[in-house]
């Protein structure tokens, strides 16, 4: 049996890369917006 290192296995079975943390100040009155892919649905 042959042991496949992370480099060789295919992509669906390697880890996901974590996303790197931002933070952002606000004061009091500002607000920020998540951009995403998808629209909300009605459920």
């Amino acid at each position: 049996m042959q042991l496949l290192k992370a480099a060789d296995q295919c992509p669906e079975q390697r880890p996901r890369q974590q996303s790197a943390t931002q933070v952002v100040p606000l004061r009091q009155g500002e607000g920020v917006i998540f951009a995403v892919r998808e629209r909300p649905a009605e459920g």
